[in-house]
């Protein structure tokens, strides 16, 4: 039987073209694909149908709306098609994966996210080979939640992060082994590593596809010598959720008692503070030095190893979901769809 897939194309750089500005969304990249899928190994494995984004957007204009759009294209669509792919532009491509990892959850189908460096009519394009990597994986019924794919790579999506400009091998996770790898036409997974969820009763009902179109979240970036008035101006911001991005182990400079009262006051109203590290790899321990175990007793969350976008859009949707802080509370520390470890 068949494979039904429904591939997303919501631009970026794999459907461009170069024009006198720069490169700008392709108009004719829908018939360019299906006519590239139609003489591939996959013809007589898969019914598929494109369904471009209006408008076709540069990554780096993605944004809420466009999760939430994506999200119940996909919801609409989820029993009609055995997998999903979307074809995405690379700046934000962690971000609005990780975002779909909590609206689409659980799931009992592959959502696989793929792009490119360089355009698919350029002679030395990567979009090619990720697009039918991609479409191994979303065949693939033992995948059952959001990946993304990149240059031989199965990478669960909310752990993701991009990490070269300019080379193929664009993403990498940091803290969490690959799901899969693609070479010769085959995919092979590494079972241990994936989502076990229950396709039984899994439907588009399950979703909760709660996204708010507001900027809820806030970063902080902690450098040495940052003057507690930056602080302070986010503290007291109308932002939801603050994210303190660290140095080194969750290490910020020592703040003053004011501050710290302050933030303690945050910490017991609906606004949260949580602690991840601007290190590429490891976690976040506020427990090691004396410098950040202030931030313990002041109501300041340690998110482990979790990576700035998951967190970025894990706190957005929670804040669109809850209106409690208690149950705010409750989730940010709970793994939704394996986001960060447990110690």
């Amino acid at each position: 039987m068949l494979k039904k897939l429904l591939i997303v194309y919501a631009g970026g750089t794999i459907g461009m073209s170069q024009t006198a500005v720069g490169l700008a969304p392709c108009q004719d990249f829908s018939k360019l694909l299906t006519a590239k899928i139609k003489t591939s190994n996959y013809k007589n494995l898969i019914e598929f149908k494109i369904q471009p984004l209006t408008p076709l957007l540069d990554s780096a204009n993605t944004c809420q709306i466009q999760w939430k759009q994506i999200a119940d294209l996909l919801a609409e669509n989820y029993t009609k098609y055995d997998g999903f792919i979307i074809l995405h532009g690379t700046d934000t491509m962690s971000y609005t994966a990780s975002m779909l990892s909590f609206m689409l959850n659980p799931l009992s189908k592959p959502v696989i996210f793929t792009g490119a460096q360089l355009p698919v009519n350029n002679p030395k394009t990567d979009g090619w080979r990720n697009i039918f990597g991609s479409i191994a994986c979303a065949i693939d019924g033992n995948i059952k939640e959001v990946g993304l794919f990149f240059d031989g790579f199965l990478f669960r999506a909310n752990r993701t992060t991009k990490v070269d400009t300019l080379g193929y091998r664009a993403f990498s996770s940091p803290n969490f082994p690959e799901l899969g790898t693609y070479q010769d036409n085959k995919l092979v997974l590494n079972s241990n590593y994936l989502l076990r969820n229950e396709p039984d009763y899994i439907t588009n009902k399950n979703f909760d596809l709660f996204c708010s179109s507001q900027q809820l979240v806030h970063i902080v970036y902690i450098y040495p010598g940052i003057d507690e008035t930056w602080i302070n101006q986010a503290l007291d911001s109308n932002i939801k959720a603050i994210i303190f991005l660290t140095l080194g182990s969750g290490n910020v400079p020592q703040l003053s008692k004011s501050l710290l009262k302050k933030i303690a006051t945050l910490a017991n109203t609906n606004r949260m503070i949580i602690n991840i590290s601007q290190c590429f790899k490891g976690k976040t321990d506020q427990s090691i030095y004396g410098v950040s175990s202030s931030l313990i007793d002041n109501g300041v969350v340690d998110m482990t190893d979790i990576t700035l976008e998951a967190a970025f859009c894990k706190l957005h949707y929670l804040y669109s979901r809850y209106n409690r802080l208690i149950d705010i509370k409750n989730f940010i520390k709970t793994p939704i769809a394996g986001e960060f470890s447990i110690a």
